[in-house]
């Protein structure tokens, strides 16, 4: 026993043994004694700040990356794009409602006053290949930006032409299936020869989407200030010299019924302008106004410049709600 004993002790005493089974016996399989671990550095808050950033909330990407370019040349496309902020998406949801899908034969599309093209481009990849989209607009920039938005966006499907209602006057009666038009109605001063033109155009059984305005009382600040209502007057009168129609959606909801078309749903929308960009839509309009309103001899530029002045005060206070032009949205199938 004595001799097993001296035995063992005699291992334990060799070092590779040892450094073989005690590593086992700490932890660790690998041959080596591991280190004796030691404690972490204690340091100060003061000194931690010194290493660790403080964190900073990202900033979210604008939107509107020319918005802060607030010059006459700028103020058409800035208002456009905020329009199309607040109108594309509530006008593709409406269109949806009316039991618009994915067709399972050839559907040709019609999309008058189709603007950048967004709805176009949108119709496009929602109704799929079968369908065709032809996009009119008497603005040729217009119309090449749309061109442009479609090949990014891979709606091959969709084409855009400048040009007027007018036209189309070689296309063959009851050509489409559908029939876009959103503020298209607005200039024209002879309804009811448009309604028919457009609604010659449509298949028996085919449907045709309004976009409209209903009136211009619907611009509003709440609460209002001194200002505002006087670019609310400015941007009325504007309209006015244009021959815009701006109770448009309520004429034609009169008018469809003597077009031969059914009127299948009537809805209104009054956008709200939230965000700090969206409500900067008054403030273009005042740049739109500008070199016309100086030529006029009717404001100086000292005025013009507190108007937007007070208008930008106003644009990040949570308080002040500013609203857009109401619009009826109407679904109508020709008989």
């Amino acid at each position: 026993m004595l001799k097993i004993t001296c035995f063992f002790l005699f291992f334990l005493s060799w070092t590779p043994f040892y450094g073989y089974f005690g590593s086992f016996f700490e932890g660790g399989f690998d041959g080596h004694v591991l280190e004796e671990k030691k404690p972490a550095p204690s340091c100060t808050k003061e000194e931690l700040e010194e290493v660790v950033e403080p964190y900073v909330e990202p900033i979210p990407p604008d939107p509107f990356p020319f918005l802060h370019e607030m010059d006459g040349a700028h103020a058409t496309l800035m208002k456009d794009a905020i329009l199309e902020s607040l109108f594309d998406g509530v006008t593709m949801e409406f269109i949806k409602s009316q039991g618009i899908t994915r067709p399972k034969r050839r559907l040709r599309v019609l999309d008058l006053g189709c603007g950048n093209g967004n709805i176009s481009i949108s119709l496009a990849n929602y109704l799929g290949k079968k369908a065709s989209i032809k996009g009119i607009d008497h603005d040729g920039a217009k119309v090449s930006e749309a061109r442009r938005r479609a090949r990014g966006g891979n709606a091959f499907n969709a084409r855009f032409d400048k040009g007027t209602l007018e036209n189309l006057s070689e296309i063959r009666s009851s050509f489409f299936d559908l029939i876009i038009c959103r503020l298209f109605f607005l200039d024209s001063n002879r309804l009811e020869d448009t309604l028919n033109t457009v609604t010659r155009l449509l298949k028996q059984g085919g449907k045709v989407i309004f976009i409209e305005t209903v009136s211009s009382d619907s611009l509003s600040c709440v609460p209002s200030f001194s200002a505002f209502e006087e670019i609310k007057s400015l941007i009325t009168n504007k309209l006015e010299k244009r021959g815009v129609q701006v109770d448009m959606g309520q004429k034609l909801i009169s008018a469809l019924y003597h077009a031969g078309c059914k009127i299948d749903d009537v809805r209104f929308f009054h956008p709200v302008l939230k965000t700090p960009q969206e409500k900067r839509f008054y403030e273009m309009e005042v740049h739109q106004m500008k070199d016309t309103l100086l030529s006029e001899g009717k404001y100086s530029e000292e005025e013009l410049d507190d108007f937007i002045r007070q208008i930008k005060e106003k644009e990040h206070d949570n308080y002040t709600t500013f609203s857009c032009y109401e619009v009826a949205m109407i679904s109508a199938t020709k008989r």
